[in-house]
């Protein structure tokens, strides 16, 4: 039986966030749109946060989702959430929301202006539900939805995953990576999504 969510995001933490500098990303998601370098995505405007302790920093708007350098729950990095969907098969949304991700951190670690300095961290990744409606957060949730996170994860090559599961009740759905045995970097996670 098949799951069915919406409004999913992934957040991939840095390695290092002291070497996050906000400033820089204004004019680099600028470049975004101007280049169109996420193919698939209808870029449409950058918002600046900075101002917000523990936000979502600076945010490049797309038509359906939005990309953040977010600093929410005490973890930087970029967060891919999905805004405008249908409720629809959990599995594919997960998929598709950590490839979105995974593109656009590829794409900032190999941002020539920012020379290296940012690296991402997949084996402490983190997906929420943002939809309360489809994925309360509630323990028959975290049930239904663990094993097809972990199952995604799995396919694509982190092994031995362990998740922890949030747990203020007032916050949306969501699994950490708590643990692993192996994770892909991101040019592997890449491939194999």
């Amino acid at each position: 039986m098949s799951i069915e969510i919406q409004q999913s995001s992934v957040k991939i933490p840095l390695v290092d966030s002291t070497a996050l500098d906000l400033d820089a990303f204004i004019p680099i998601f600028h470049e975004w749109i101007r280049e169109r370098r996420i193919e698939e995505e209808l870029l449409i405007d950058v918002a600046d946060y900075r101002h917000v302790p523990y936000g979502p920093g600076v945010v490049l708007i797309a038509n359906e989702a939005h990309y953040a350098l977010d600093g929410s729950g005490g973890t930087t990095g970029l967060l891919y959430s999905r805004r405008r969907d249908e409720v629809g098969d959990a599995k594919a949304a997960f998929r598709e929301a950590l490839l979105r991700a995974a593109t656009a951190a590829s794409l900032i670690e190999n941002e020539a202006s920012l020379g290296g300095i940012l690296k991402f961290d997949p084996s402490r990744i983190e997906m929420r539900v943002m939809s309360r409606l489809t994925a309360p957060n509630t323990e028959e949730t975290r049930l239904a939805l663990e094993p097809v996170w972990s199952g995604l994860l799995s396919s694509v090559g982190f092994v031995g995953a362990e998740l922890k599961p949030q747990s203020d009740p007032r916050e949306a759905f969501g699994l950490a990576l708590q643990s692993c045995a192996e994770a892909p970097d991101l040019a592997r996670l890449l491939a194999a999504l």
